[in-house]
């Protein structure tokens, strides 16, 4: 689950006991924290104003950061886990081959005490960029800058933080092409043969004749094995 829309939290994930107790004594205190398995911890930060989707990113990166949360989790449209139900990581899988419940340790709601300086910091940091590049790129008196590239989706389906999990692997592909500035162009989109059914094509022979024609239609599931393939601008 996360919020709806724009808002003032932010989620600082897979923290540690000894972490999430520095993070209470420093001011930064949770207004949620939720055991995802025993000994990991999801802490949401109430900011107790709205951020935009820059400033509340880096707000969570920073805390991140602080605090060794995951930084591959620290956005401003992130997923928690909801108490109540099962994480199915298979690392996480207890001794007995079950896996844990996540459970709600604590949910008092309060805005931490060092949020306005925090905040003031953040935005001052996001703001000092945006002078900085001039909103073009550019660094005073340098050139303009060359963007990183794009990462392509297969990488992400390769990567084992994923572990074949398709699914949250382009979601997480889909955060990186947003925060990339890639645009979603609907009207790019195009018929494409997903990546598997690719991959078996070349494993097999092309039929030929009425059989190609009859295969050629739809798969077993009554639907054709293509996929929307869209742009990005």
């Amino acid at each position: 689950m996360r919020p709806a829309g724009a808002h003032g939290l932010s989620l600082v994930d897979d923290l540690k006991a000894d972490a999430l107790a520095r993070m209470k004594a420093e001011g930064f205190e949770p207004a949620v924290v939720v055991e995802t398995s025993p000994g990991n911890f999801q802490a949401w930060l109430k900011h107790g104003e709205i951020l935009d989707e820059g400033v509340s990113t880096r707000a969570a990166k920073l805390l991140a950061e602080r605090y060794g949360g995951d930084l591959g989790s620290a956005d401003w449209r992130h997923f928690g886990r909801l108490a109540g139900f099962t994480n199915p990581k298979p690392n996480r899988r207890l001794a007995s081959g079950l896996q844990p419940f996540a459970r709600l340790l604590e949910a008092r709601g309060q805005v931490y005490s060092r949020a306005p300086a925090f905040i003031a910091k953040v935005r001052a940091a996001v703001a000092g960029e945006a002078v900085v590049s001039g909103g073009t790129g550019k660094t005073a008196g340098q050139g303009a800058q060359e963007a990183p590239p794009l990462r392509p989706l297969d990488e992400f389906h390769r990567d084992p933080r994923y572990a074949g999990d398709l699914h949250r692997a382009d979601m997480a592909w889909a955060r990186h092409a947003a925060a990339m500035g890639a645009r979603f162009a609907r009207r790019s989109c195009r018929r494409a043969t997903s990546p598997r059914r690719a991959a078996h094509n070349a494993s097999v022979s092309m039929p030929s004749g009425p059989q190609a024609r009859r295969s050629g239609r739809r798969s077993r599931g009554g639907t054709t094995g293509n996929r929307r393939q869209c742009t990005f601008s």
